[in-house]
């Protein structure tokens, strides 16, 4: 009984490092707060060239298309308040997401939304993690595409070995 207990044991361990050795929030904080920035700042100059006061912008949850555990809120939060910045009014359509969802009496003209996607490659002794950040606008009521941007980065995350 007790050597399938230490077996047990040693198989948690040994896959434990692996399942959690990219999870970095720190990482991830400091990246998201860089896209929100740069994405903000280009949707902004978009808004500028297009419409002559800035349009209502419904901001649709975002997606994370990845096999990691990401924070999508952090990053919808970062991007509300640099959007902000910019003068866009935002507003969330979480809610507004059912089914019942009623009408608002100042429908969002503009639909913001986003999606996280991730490719891991090995180089040598590294597990190489590139992310893509896509936000895309479309027209609420035609829901043709008026603007996409995506933004990336990469992580470089080195292997775990179990060592006795």
């Amino acid at each position: 009984m007790t050597i399938r207990y230490i077996t047990c044991c040693l198989l948690i361990v040994a896959c434990a490092p692996m399942a959690y050795a990219s999870l970095d929030p720190l990482i991830g904080e400091r990246e998201f707060r860089a896209a929100s920035a740069t994405l903000a700042q280009e949707l902004g100059a978009h808004i500028k060239k297009t419409h002559t006061a800035p349009p209502l912008i419904g901001l649709t949850p975002i997606r994370n298309a990845t096999s990691e555990h990401i924070d999508t809120g952090l990053f919808a939060s970062l991007l509300t308040r640099e959007l902000l910045t910019y003068g866009i009014k935002v507003r969330n359509e979480r809610h507004r997401a059912d089914h019942d969802a009623k009408p608002s009496a100042d429908p969002a003209a503009l639909l913001l939304s986003g999606e996280i996607r991730g490719i891991w490659a090995v180089d040598g002794e590294n597990r190489v993690c590139t992310t893509f950040i896509i936000l895309t606008l479309t027209d609420a009521k035609t829901r043709m595409i008026l603007w996409t941007k995506d933004v990336s980065f990469r992580r470089i995350v080195p292997k775990r070995s179990l060592s006795f």
